[in-house]
């Protein structure tokens, strides 16, 4: 039969005098548990600062503590109700919740006969007549394990008796003792100390109460008597002015519920208008910021064409002149040369005779003894000559210049000449009047070839007849009047 230290958990030695205790001993130990502990003095009697109705009630609450509670617990009831049939009864050991009373520990009461079966199977001698202890007495072995096992669960009822009374858990070591008793006396001297202070304070107030004059005592209960009474009149005066805000409160109230009702009328008439006014302002500033998105984006969308637009050379679409690969002189993309179809040849002096005109009117040319004809791949030149005055008929004659050619035979060709070389020499003799006026306007300028009036541009004829001659002729032509369009276009920007 062991037990361990709720503390250190070593195993515990018990005494002899434990092991053997009978049932005397143990309602000993029991009855200690249910002394009432003395109730604290009160300094001054609840009569003397309690109203009598109110003392009434706390007599009577304490005449009804003092009856039996309505339920308590049984300390020493078996934990495991599974463990045997004798875990079933009870040991007769008074509850703690009420004092112990000679009926429970009467013969025929539990507990009795619990230790009267307990002492049928051993004999108890004084110890001064054997010299020894209960347990060396012999046993039975018909009831020897019983009274094992009942050994082991009186003395474990005894330390939950004994852990439910005190701050600590039994069973204690002898080290856990001394050392919980040496505690205790700590406390017992600083408890002692605190009772002594206390002692002390208690008799200078004593003192103090004593040799007050008696006169001041009455001049505080006058003051506090004033006090009393002018907190009266204050209290008044509050509740005169609570009743007010009542008042008010009532008015304020009552205007509440006619503000409320006329909320409502305004929400069923006015305030369905206005959301009306609402939706509809809504929609027309849906359809006013679509439009307006609409807009911007043309707006957008054209400023957009205008930047390509200013950035669109019209004079080089318009009259896209330079030089192919095999070196022939083109104007929007028609050659102009030897060896070159008469078609392509009429299509290209018509794009010159355009340039020509475009050129006189951004100049403002007078064009002194010709007039052009722009009519495409069949255009015309008109020339105006002026006689002397002895010879008869009109003064001033003209005749038309064809600047195209069919391929026909002509007797012109026999001599090395024909009718488009006359053309081509006054397209020379245009385009020296064109740069006598671009000298006019800018005296800094200079063509690349120089041309002169027999038909010869940077040193090469322009004649149909010159055969190679007229391929370079006609390329030099074409990159003077280039230069013109070039600084037309500059002036204009």
């Amino acid at each position: 039969m062991t037990f361990t230290c709720h503390h250190c958990h070593t195993e515990v030695e018990l005494d002899p005098s434990l092991t053997n205790l009978n049932k005397a001993q143990i309602s000993l130990l029991v009855a200690k548990t249910h002394q009432c502990q003395p109730q604290p003095h009160n300094a001054a009697s609840p009569a003397s600062y309690l109203p009598s109705g109110r003392l009434d009630t706390l007599r009577q609450a304490i005449g009804e503590s003092a009856s039996q509670p309505l339920y308590s617990r049984n300390l020493i009831e078996s934990e495991n109700d599974d463990d045997d049939d004798d875990d079933d009864y009870d040991y007769g050991i008074p509850d703690l919740a009420s004092p112990p009373s000679p009926s429970r520990e009467s013969p025929s009461s539990p507990l009795a006969s619990a230790f009267d079966e307990l002492d049928a199977s051993f004999v108890m001698l004084r110890d001064d007549i054997t010299g020894s202890s209960p347990d060396n007495q012999p046993e039975t072995n018909g009831h020897a394990s019983d009274t094992f096992s009942k050994r082991i669960k009186v003395l474990t009822h005894i330390f939950q008796i004994l852990s439910s009374t005190t701050t600590e858990d039994h069973p204690l070591s002898g080290d856990c003792a001394d050392l919980l008793v040496e505690n205790y006396k700590l406390k017992y001297d600083h408890t002692q100390r605190e009772k002594e202070l206390y002692g002390n304070f208690l008799a200078k107030l004593q003192q103090k109460h004593q040799s007050a004059p008696h006169t001041d005592v009455d001049t505080k209960l006058d003051d506090a008597q004033t006090q009393l009474n002018e907190l009266k009149t204050i209290e008044a005066t509050k509740i005169d002015e609570l009743v007010e805000l009542e008042n008010h409160q009532a008015e304020l109230q009552q205007q509440l519920k006619s503000l409320t009702g006329e909320l409502q009328r305004l929400q069923s008439g006015e305030l369905e208008q206005a959301l009306v006014r609402r939706n509809l302002a809504a929609y027309d500033a849906t359809i006013s910021s679509s439009r307006l998105a609409q807009t911007q984006s043309v707006y957008k969308s054209r400023l957009d064409q205008l930047d390509r637009l200013r950035h669109i050379d019209v004079f080089a679409l318009l009259f896209n002149i330079s030089v192919t690969d095999d070196g022939y002189g083109s104007i929007n993309g028609y050659r102009l040369g030897h060896h070159i179809v008469w078609s392509e040849v009429n299509a290209a002096l018509g794009q010159v005779v355009l340039l020509l005109v475009f050129l006189i009117k951004k100049l403002s040319v007078n064009l002194v003894d010709f007039k052009l004809v722009p009519i495409g791949s069949k255009s015309q030149i008109i020339k105006y000559q002026t006689k002397p005055p002895d010879v008869p008929g009109e003064r001033r004659t003209k005749s038309v210049l064809n600047l195209y050619s069919s391929n026909e035979f002509s007797l012109g060709r026999l001599f090395n000449f024909n009718k488009l070389d006359v053309s081509m020499i006054a397209v020379v003799e245009i385009v020296l009047q064109i740069q006598e006026r671009l000298y006019q306007l800018d005296g800094d300028i200079e063509l690349p070839y120089p041309m002169s009036a027999q038909g010869l541009v940077g040193g090469k004829s322009v004649r149909v007849t010159s055969n190679h001659e007229w391929t370079e002729g006609c390329k030099h032509l074409l990159i003077n009047l280039k230069w013109m369009l070039t600084w037309v276009k500059s002036r204009g920007e």
